[in-house]
């Protein structure tokens, strides 16, 4: 197999991971709506080590 054969087939499966993450698994998000994103921020900070101060 040849190296540019190998880069064109990651490049096709980065395209493809790209559609189905946007198609399939992703959820529109209002930056302007603070309570959404507050949301968003608390659910990442409550799987981290820093969850007690979250709420800062």
């Amino acid at each position: 197999m040849h190296q540019t054969l190998i880069i064109s087939a990651y490049r096709q499966a980065l395209k493809d991971a790209v559609t189905v993450l946007r198609d399939q698994i992703s959820t529109p998000v209002d930056v302007n709506d603070r309570s959404q994103l507050l949301s968003i921020i608390k659910s990442c900070l409550g799987t981290k080590f820093i969850n007690r101060w979250s709420e800062l």
